[in-house]
């Protein structure tokens, strides 16, 4: 390998490295994205234009009480118990990967969601 493709290399690493962070292709799923993000059925973020797109995060939060369901899209009264801060969610979806938090009150990540 001649020096200049040693520096390619180098410099091709170090801007692949650097592609992480908090962009909208870095986040997977809805409990993870920032509020105004889309999402689709199965609560994969997307972009909002896609014709898959059929939520909008309003919002979300960590809580020590275990939603409804199985983290999978519910509507009805549990957006009104987890979501009433967030005018116009009508379904919550809700993970349980954060526990390693230590702290059972916030156990469960809920996302408020919004129909498009």
């Amino acid at each position: 390998m001649t020096k200049r493709s040693h520096v390619a290399a180098i410099t091709l690493v170090g801007v692949l490295s650097g592609c992480g962070g908090q962009g909208p292709s870095d986040v997977n799923y809805a409990v993870d994205a920032l509020a105004g993000a889309c999402a689709d059925t199965k609560t994969v973020v997307v972009d909002c234009g896609d014709d898959k797109a059929k939520w909008r995060v309003l919002g979300k939060r960590n809580v020590g009480q275990r939603p409804p369901g199985n983290g999978d899209p519910v509507s009805g009264g549990a957006a009104t118990t987890f979501c009433a801060d967030f005018p116009g969610a009508t379904v919550i979806a809700w993970s349980d990967k954060y526990t390693q938090l230590g702290d059972d009150s916030k156990r469960f990540r809920v996302v408020c969601l919004q129909p498009l």
